[in-house]
């Protein structure tokens, strides 16, 4: 029997191990001098891809006001203070809780990485993704390769960390290490958080 050869059948399923499962895959060539340009251009093609497939939701862009009473003593979180009549009618939460409604979409939370920080299971998170992240932002960040997650961004000491603030163990920091393909994906600028 002759060895070598084409075997119908045999070899790996087309677009098997490659990140787009299914797919058939072609060989370029290009000069050796353009091959960082080329993986920094797929690199960021992946993570858009990934960023475009998040489950989010948009706000409305031209929503109708929507007034809500607001008393106008502050609230203490100490003592007791006596009531106040004083109720101002103009409160409207798209104004309050959404400041680009091109740039914004709300998020609802799964798991337990940020209930110190006040985030639970079924929040509402509303994320701006047309903000620069800073130190201590909280963030929804990409990996490729591991998903999406909502995490503290730090960028103390020069290293980049996205670190959980939770009660369970499980959750550890996770560093950004040379060679991750990731990217932050909006910064969280507000929560919706229902008690009943």
């Amino acid at each position: 029997m002759p060895k070598g050869g084409y075997r119908p059948g045999a070899g790996r399923p087309a677009g098997s191990g490659s990140r787009y499962p299914g797919e058939s895959t072609r060989t370029l060539r290009v000069p050796e001098s353009a091959v960082p340009s080329v993986v920094r251009f797929l690199d960021g093609y992946r993570l858009q891809r990934a960023a475009a497939q998040l489950p989010s939701e948009p706000v409305a862009f031209d929503p109708p006001e929507l007034l809500l009473g607001e008393v106008s003593t502050r609230v203490p979180a100490g003592a007791a203070m006596p009531a106040d009549d004083d109720i101002d009618f103009g409160v409207d939460l798209n104004r309050l809780l959404v400041r680009r409604a091109d740039k914004t979409r709300i998020f609802t939370v799964e798991g337990d990485s940020m209930d110190l920080a006040g985030i639970g299971e079924g929040d509402k998170l509303i994320v701006d993704c047309g903000l620069e992240a800073r130190d201590g932002d909280i963030v929804i960040a990409i990996i490729l390769g591991e998903g999406h997650t909502v995490k503290r961004w730090s960028t103390r000491g020069g290293t980049p960390q996205l670190i959980p603030e939770s009660s369970n163990p499980i959750h550890q920091v996770r560093t950004i290490r040379d060679g991750d393909e990731w990217m932050i994906w909006g910064v969280v600028t507000g929560l919706i958080k229902r008690f009943r």
